[in-house]
This record gives C-alpha cells, structure tokens and sequence, in this order.
C-alpha cells in the first residue's frame, strides 16, 4: 500500500501571492518532453554544460513539473499542494540522461 504525504505550501503570503504572476511548472511525461523542455528554457552555455539545474515539483496526480530554478516551488505547483518539491539536477551524454 502506497502512501502519499501532501504538502502544502507554508511560505510567506508575499511570496505565494507573488508566484501568482508566473506561469506553473511544465509537465515532463517522456524524454521527449524533457529535451523540448530543456531547448525552449536554457541558454546554449548551460546545454553546452549538459547540466540543468531546475525548480521541480511533484504535484497530487504524481507528474513531474519542471520550472526555471528561480522560480518559487508555488509558482511550479499552480498554488497547489504537492507529493514532492525541490530542486533537480539533469545531466546528460552522448548516450541519453
């Protein structure tokens, strides 16, 4: 049996009511959602790197949100609450991520 903890936001009501004006997180369902990700919101410096360092979330459905790693973790989650939330390092090669 499976468990999940929700997590609500428990911020300052500035910030929360700042995040409003931010776009939520992207859902990241396969590689290919992933990669287009990565080329729409990174600077050819940082795909150069092949490192991504990310806002993420884990919102109640259990998808994945990815958002810029400035952004508030309530802005990624649409004012949600979530399963999981922090911050994710992508790296990649030749071979795939």
């Amino acid at each position: 049996m499976s468990i999940n903890k929700k997590y609500n936001y428990v911020g300052s009501e500035e910030i929360r009511l700042s995040a409003s004006d931010f776009p939520i997180g992207t859902k990241i369902c396969s590689i290919a959602d992933l990669q287009k990700w990565i080329d729409n919101n990174c600077d050819r410096q940082t795909i150069a790197a092949r490192l991504v360092v990310a806002t993420f979330v884990i919102d109640l459905n259990g998808n994945l949100r990815l958002a810029d790693r400035h952004s508030e973790h309530i802005a990624c989650a649409g004012g949600e609450a979530v399963l999981s939330a922090g911050e994710i390092f992508i790296s990649w090669d030749n071979t795939g991520f």
